[in-house]
């Protein structure tokens, strides 16, 4: 993975039913969770929206703790793409990791989700 934001541009959008209502959806968060790293688990496009880019999806993450485990405060989130290209273009002083669960096998089945399947891509 060359480029963090090239691997979350090409990665595959789901259908959009199964998208959350707008009041859930977050336009913005908190300056601490800038710096942690998160899981990707789904991503859709934004009604209305014909160019796919990252601004016009939707994310759904969980951060993650400093010892690993996930912050239940900030689980399975929906997110807009504004807040995710500002997490993965964000200037750390420490590598960041986000885990990539959107990842499917050639089937089109979701892969087991274990340590040896998520792709880990360094900021």
């Amino acid at each position: 993975m060359d480029n963090l934001q090239d691997r979350i541009r090409s990665t595959n959008c789901i259908s959009n039913h199964d998208k959350p209502p707008l009041h859930l959806i977050y336009g913005t968060l908190p300056s601490y969770l800038n710096s942690q790293n998160f899981i990707l688990h789904r991503i859709c496009l934004m009604d209305g929206k014909s160019q796919d880019t990252i601004e016009t999806r939707l994310y759904c993450i969980t951060f993650l703790l400093i010892d690993g485990y996930e912050d239940c405060n900030w689980s399975r989130i929906w997110v807009m793409g504004k807040v995710v290209n500002m997490l993965i273009t964000h200037k750390n002083k420490t590598k960041k990791y986000v885990y990539d669960e959107t990842v499917k096998d050639v089937q089109g089945s979701p892969m087991q989700n274990n340590q040896y399947d998520l792709q880990l891509a360094p900021m």
